[in-house]
């Protein structure tokens, strides 16, 4: 089996900006889209994917599966590499907090 090619940030930036273009229309205000994880942070491997939160101003709890399930079906549209984590603006997890330091904003 081949190794998988790691994409270079740059590429990796490219495809979370399309599936940001795509998953827009869904909300009512531009949700926050930011990529986190081993490529925002600059060592990718071969199986990395590409960490993407999805951060809007806020959700009812009851919204959250039926807006992630969306999420994840829009990520046949781009990339099967893409792994997005929807999050509210106001969380106060450590997760969040670590997507608001090391993450890159698009």
């Amino acid at each position: 089996m081949d190794t998988p090619k790691v994409l270079t940030r740059e590429e990796a930036l490219d495809l979370v900006r399309e599936y940001k273009r795509i998953i827009s229309p869904r909300f009512s205000e531009e949700p926050m889209v930011v990529m986190f994880g081993s490529y925002s942070k600059g060592h990718p491997n071969p199986w990395s994917d590409i960490d993407v939160a999805v951060i809007l101003p806020s959700f009812k709890d009851e919204d959250w599966l039926e807006r992630s399930a969306d999420l994840w079906h829009d990520v046949d549209k781009v990339s099967l590499l893409i792994e997005p984590v929807l999050m509210a603006q106001d969380e106060e997890t450590i997760l969040f907090r670590d997507v608001m330091r090391t993450g890159i904003a698009v």
